[in-house]
């Protein structure tokens, strides 16, 4: 039985009996007895039950038992379900305007509500039977008969009805240029004046022009007196939301001269190109329609391999696919063929690198803070550009409101936002978005949650000393045509994984840049990042996280350009990162890219790096994946792949791995016990084996084992850094044992083989007297001599120095007094521990 919350509900029972007089009826919810209520909120009424006001408690199973002199039964048990279904949507479709042929998506997210509520779409009050996206309206294709007003329902007993979202036709701005609306070019000597003025006929547009890399964010631009330097493509831009739309002129400036009552007319440029993507050039001599146009490098020499095309029909422009490095002060000439008309234009390319989507330097990271403290989140760039702050509370997601500086917040000069006194009403997303002068976007978010002080929640607050350092420049090791991969170092252990950042520089030019973000679910600062497309520049930077967040950026790495297709062409395999990693093992999985290839086995290379040993491993070609074993722990490794045909084929790309850490499997050596008195031990000791420590040594532990746990003495986590303890306050007489083991973060390898003392005179006279064996051997040695001399006229050439030097400053000055203090160090690091027993 549905019903509906704080609305009035009547539950009956019907029953039959010879006589009313005796019959009672008791009513049961959940198994319970239903009393009156005080307050008269539940009501009896023989055969009925009455709640005047549900609520949500009032959901369950009801019956009633019916009672008479000759005896008792139950009724069927009605489930009682109440309805509830929020008013606002969380999310509610947008009006939209599009283009015929696109595909457009309508955004929905129903109320919450119990039982949850059936969506469904109206198109001017009428049903659709549409098929739905996870609640969304697609409509692929759009025709004219799709344009019309959208509204998404939410029902489950109760209806709700979304805003209304009206789908309208785009018809593109039209763009006019002043004062050469007819042409894309307008030809002018220098020295003359012009103004060009830019229209759009709607006015939600904004205006801007783009010269080089130059943005004036105007609709007039006035030339009083136009220099070569001013020759070039003027682009109108307009903008709205999503919409970006252009329209261009030339403006070529030229001149001329007399020379032997001849005229030359010349024209001289230069011409700001962006590194990786394409460019046209264009010959600023006035338009001859009747004359070719010629074009060659003024200076070839200096390199050979300059490509470019043709771009119109008269040879005016010339069309580059991607400028590089090399293309700078690039000198083209263009002049035209006929010898009667002498003419030069000179072009000199200024090859620059396009600004990256606005990198921020300190990004949002969640916090969870007590109620009335101030909260911090950082959006900080060491660029200028524009920040803006938008917040999404978490008790209405579907409203996301502006932050400006009023009572609440306080935006600051480097764009933290700080939150005053923060109350529960504050818990939500904090977004911060990023916009350069090119209008590319980045976007950060972090939560806050905000709770009581006194409640067990932890705490967690973000500052800056807290974060990890940023990781070293990303470096290319490994470049494919589809993939890339990168080494970087960092000077922190404390890490959980790192971001990588990217952004493909050869994007749709029509469309703003913006940063494509993997994680890397692991520890190792080596990546592959695969799925990019051939032929493409790419540029990188990394970031790294803690159990506090994301720390600063590393710097741009250089721009890394992918293989084209046609270098892949021989590629046979491409292997992919491993899919499992162990210790001692790992799994790694490969794709044959030439199906019709007649690969009949494969041979897998495993060089150990450090040792560089190659293993080959053998496999069938019927396999995709493969587990490697008997590896090293700790170890990094690179592998690739080598089909076999008939010949040896081209090698895969190679992968680079490290495998995990794993207990030492030595222990430390050299270890020397010493009796220093009846109640003190020297333990002295070295690492385990290099190849054997499995990892980073954290810790080492030392047992000293007397002949019950009440005297064994149990010393744990002792820095990695000592290589000696003394134990102070042992009983004489007792026989102590002792055995170190070492740590890595995976646990304690094996103990020393234990070395036992006896803690009285005769142990302690047997070490004084080894100590004497091994000053004898030493006083023995041929070179013991030697030293002694060395050193004796070391220390007489000291002494006398110290002599003269005093009788040189006493003479110098009187009464003057010469402190002098000396210091000791050792060699031998020894650490003073107190003892600890284990009981």
């Amino acid at each position: 039985m549905i019903a509906e919350l704080n609305k009035p509900m009547a539950i009956h029972c019907r029953t039959e009996s010879s006589s009313l007089d005796d019959l009672h009826i008791d009513w049961y919810k959940d198994g319970r007895l239903v009393t009156t209520d005080p307050n008269a909120r539940i009501i009896t009424e023989f055969m009925a039950l009455h709640i005047i006001n549900t609520m949500p408690q009032d959901a369950g199973i009801y019956y009633c038992i019916a009672k008479n002199s000759h005896g008792q039964t139950q009724s069927r048990k009605a489930r009682i379900q109440f309805l509830k279904l929020d008013k606002e949507f969380l999310i509610s479709p947008t009006s939209a305007s599009v283009s015929i042929g696109e595909t457009v998506r309508l955004r929905c997210q129903p109320p919450h509500g119990s039982p949850i509520p059936t969506v469904y779409w109206t198109k001017d009050g009428q049903n659709l039977s549409v098929s739905l996206d996870h609640y969304d309206l697609v409509l692929p294709l759009i025709q004219q008969s799709d344009f019309g007003s959208y509204r998404c329902l939410a029902f489950n007993g109760l209806l709700r009805q979304s805003s209304t979202a009206h789908l309208t036709e785009f018809h593109r701005p039209k763009i006019t240029i002043q004062p050469s609306s007819l042409t894309s070019r307008m030809d002018l000597r220098r020295g003359q004046s012009i103004d060009l003025q830019c229209h759009i006929d709607n006015d939600q547009y904004k205006v801007e022009w783009h010269f080089g890399n130059k943005i004036i964010r105007n609709n007039h631009i006035h030339m009083p007196s136009i220099e070569f330097n001013q020759s070039g493509i003027y682009k109108c831009v307009g903008r709205f939301e999503k919409y970006k739309f252009h329209e261009e002129i030339l403006l070529a400036v030229y001149d001329s001269k007399i020379s032997n009552n001849e005229e030359i007319i010349f024209s001289q440029s230069t011409q700001t190109v962006f590194l990786g993507r394409s460019a046209m050039i264009d010959c600023s001599l006035p338009l001859n329609i009747g004359n070719k146009l010629m074009w060659s490098l003024v200076n070839r020499s200096e390199i050979d391999n300059v490509k470019f095309d043709y771009d119109a029909t008269n040879q005016y422009r010339l069309k580059f696919d991607r400028i590089k490095e090399f293309h700078h002060n690039l000198i083209f000439e263009c002049y035209y063929e006929k010898k009667d008309i002498k003419n030069q234009g000179l072009i000199k390319l200024n090859v620059e690198r396009i600004e990256p989507p606005p990198i921020v330097s300190y990004v949002p990271n969640n916090q969870t803070v007590p109620i009335g403290v101030e909260a911090t989140f950082s959006c900080q760039s060491e660029d200028d550009i524009n920040i803006q702050w938008w917040f999404t509370p978490y008790y209405r997601p579907y409203k996301t409101i502006k932050i400006n500086n009023n009572q609440k917040y306080r935006i600051e000069k480097n764009h933290n936002l700080i939150i005053r006194s923060a109350e529960k009403s504050d818990a939500g997303i904090y977004k911060c978005i990023s916009i350069n002068n090119n209008n590319d976007e980045t976007t950060w978010i972090g939560h806050l949650h905000v709770d009581d002080a006194r409640s067990n929640v932890k705490f967690h607050r973000v500052e800056r000393k807290d974060l990890p350092p940023a990781p070293s420049q990303p470096i290319a090791i490994a470049i494919n045509s589809r993939s890339i991969e990168l080494v970087w170092n960092i000077q922190s252990v404390d890490l959980i994984d790192y971001l990588i950042e990217y952004y493909d520089l050869d994007a749709d030019q029509k469309n703003n840049l913006e940063w494509k973000r993997l994680i890397v679910k692991n520890k190792n600062s080596r990546q592959i990042i695969n799925d990019l497309k051939s032929d493409s520049i790419y540029q990188f930077m990394i970031r790294a996280r803690n159990s506090f967040g994301y720390g600063p950026p590393s710097i741009l790495s250089e721009l890394i350009e992918t293989k084209n297709n046609q270098q892949s062409m021989d590629e046979l395999i491409y292997l992919y990162d491993p899919i499992a990693i162990q210790e001692t093992s790992l799994t790694i999985k490969w794709n044959i890219l030439q199906k019709n290839s007649l690969i009949n086995k494969i041979s897998i290379y495993i060089i150990n790096k450090k040792e560089s040993h190659e293993r080959i491993e053998t496999v069938t070609n019927s396999l995709t994946t493969y587990t490697i074993n008997n590896l090293r722990p700790d170890t990094d490794y690179a592998i690739h792949l080598v089909p076999m045909l008939d010949s040896i084929g081209r090698a895969s790309n190679q992968i680079s791995i490290r495998t995990l850490e794993s207990t030492p499997s030595s222990s430390p050596t050299n270890v020397l016990v010493q009796l220093i008195s009846t109640t003190v031990l020297s333990i002295r000791w070295s690492s385990p084996l290099e190849n054997e420590t499995n990892g980073q040594i954290i810790a080492y532990k030392v047992n000293c084992l007397g002949s019950n746990e009440t005297t064994s003495i149990r010393l744990t986590n002792i820095s990695s850094d000592a290589k000696g303890l003394h134990i102070r306050s042992l009983i004489e007489n007792m026989e102590y044992c002792i055995s170190i083991a070492a740590r890595t973060r995976m646990g304690y390898g094996p103990y020393s083989r234990p070395m036992c003392v006896i803690m009285n005179k005769k142990f302690l006279q047997i070490n004084q007297n080894q100590l004497k064996y091994r000053l004898r051997e030493v006083i023995s040695q041929p070179w013991f001599l030697s030293i002694i001399i060395l050193s004796s006229i070391l220390v007489t050439c000291a002494f006398a120095y110290f002599i003269w030097l005093c009788f040189h400053n006493i003479n110098g000055q009187h009464r003057s007094r010469i402190k002098f203090h000396s210091s000791a160090s050792s060699l031998n690091q020894s650490v003073e521990l107190p003892i600890q027993k284990t009981l």
